[in-house]
Parts: structure tokens; sequence; C-alpha cells
């Protein structure tokens, strides 16, 4: 079977967003850099803010220790962060290659797509109106739509939730183990996306497959399945 059938298998699709539909990790890297100088700190100099898939308030606590800082100042950090974010334009992001037509082509055979993010809900859906991909999902879930964020399966509950979806129609899509953990945890089948940013800290643990780009699922016969555990 190729990846492209099994995508076909499911009516219902649920995504992650940076690392997996938009390629934003240089955009987020430059936000929060400005961030830090608005808040009077160094900005990002050949760092890499450690967590790119965690809830932003662990990226930024997580800087702020490597850099020796007290965890006080990471509200004040977040605060510049979201009001940067809020004007961005987005210039070093985009979709991944065959995000568009793929999205497309599931929206016009009926599949029930929604989002299932680490972002804010309302940041979310600015970046996905920006790239002309909001009208795709009926139902944007973000780390602020519930008591808990991904890894907790309540994003991922809710989600389905709102599409009308049991946790066995569904696929879950993204790059990181916090994706992974939540699928498990939420009893939905889950798909790797091996370009975006989590392979080396992807823990084991079952999946339906993996795939390094959005073109494979142009033709059934690409993406023959890689099934098992992923270290």
């Amino acid at each position: 079977m190729s990846i492209a059938a099994l995508v076909r298998s499911y009516p219902v699709l649920v995504f992650d967003l940076d690392g997996t539909l938009i390629d934003s990790a240089a955009d987020i890297g430059r936000t929060l850099s400005l961030a830090l100088q608005d808040c009077g700190l160094e900005p990002l100099d050949g760092e890499r803010s450690p967590d790119l898939h965690s809830p932003f308030g662990e990226i930024v606590g997580g800087l702020l220790r490597a850099r020796g800082l007290p965890s006080t100042l990471a509200e004040r950090v977040m605060l510049a962060y979201r009001e940067r974010l809020a004007v961005s334009a987005y210039p070093q992001s985009q979709p991944y290659p065959g995000v568009m037509p793929f999205l497309a082509e599931r929206l016009r055979q009926g599949v029930r797509m929604a989002i299932c993010t680490n972002k804010r809900q309302p940041e979310a859906v600015r970046m996905l109106g920006h790239f002309g991909l909001l009208d795709h999902f009926g139902a944007i879930v973000g780390a602020d739509s519930t008591h808990a964020a991904k890894p907790h399966p309540a994003p991922l509950q809710m989600a389905l939730a709102a599409l009308g979806a049991r946790p066995e129609q569904a696929l879950m899509i993204g790059d990181t183990h916090v994706d992974a953990l939540c699928a498990r945890h939420g009893g939905v089948a889950f798909l790797w996306h091996r370009a975006g940013y989590g392979g080396a800290r992807l823990m084991a643990g079952e999946m339906a497959a993996s795939f390094d780009s959005f073109d494979e699922f142009g033709v059934d016969a690409c993406g023959e399945l890689s099934v098992g555990r992923i270290a």
C-alpha cells in the first residue's frame, strides 16, 4: 500500500501546523530574537530555539534557563513575542512543497480536516489566513483552546468533536514526538512528517507510516510505507 492510499483511507485528517504544514522555523527565531531585544535582552546569536514543538512558554523558559536568566522574565518575553507576531508578515515562512494541492484535493473529496497546534488559536488562524489555507479546516484548536496543550489529548479530542468524528476515523499528521504522543493518548493513528522539526526527539512509538514530502501523495505509486517504531 502506498502513502497516498493510506491517507485516502481516512475520512478525517488532523494536522499540526508549524513544521508540518508551514515551514516557519526562521520566522519563529527572528520574532523571538526581536522580542528578546524589546525586553532589553541579547538577541539570538547562533542559538536555536530549544523546543519548536513545545508550548511557547516552554520554548522561552528553556532559552532563559540556558542563559542563566530568571524564569520571571518569561511573561515579558512572551508578551513582546506576541506583539511582534501580531504584525508579522511571515517573510521567511512558507507552506511545505505540495501542501496546498494536497489540502485542496482532500477538501474536494469531502475529507474533514482540522488543525491541532501548540500555537495560540488566534495566531494559528492568522497564519492560516495569511497563506490562504484557513477555509480548508473545520476546526482550529490551539494551545489555549483547552485546559492543556499537546501532548495531552484534550486539543485533539476537541478537534475531533468539532468535526463530529471518532478517533478511529482520524489520522493525525505531525512532525514531533509531541504530536505522536498526543495521537497515541487520543487513540488516533499517527503519520510522521520527517521534514519537520522533531526527528531526533521523536520518541519510539507506533505510527501508521512516515513521509518526507506532501508531493508523495500526488500519485498512488509514490511513497511506499515506512512502518514501525522510530527512535
